[in-house]
């Protein structure tokens, strides 16, 4: 149970901090080109998250039944 605890608990800071870094990105990149080229990587790197965030929570559920 309390490995379960651990890797949500890290799923949630992880999520935080993709969040502050997608705030930070959209305000230090005023140019138009750099701010489309930051959509892209984080829309690839989100993609990426989501697989390993699935992952993550249904081996937490194969662990908690």
């Amino acid at each position: 149970m309390s490995e379960a605890l651990i890797l949500v608990n890290l799923s949630l800071r992880l999520s935080l901090f993709n969040f502050y870094g997608l705030i930070y990105g959209i305000f230090r990149f005023t140019k138009l080109w750099e701010l489309l080229l930051l959509i892209e990587i984080l829309k690839m790197a989100f993609r990426d998250y989501s697989k390993i965030l699935i992952e993550i929570h249904l081996q937490i559920y194969h662990k908690m039944q």
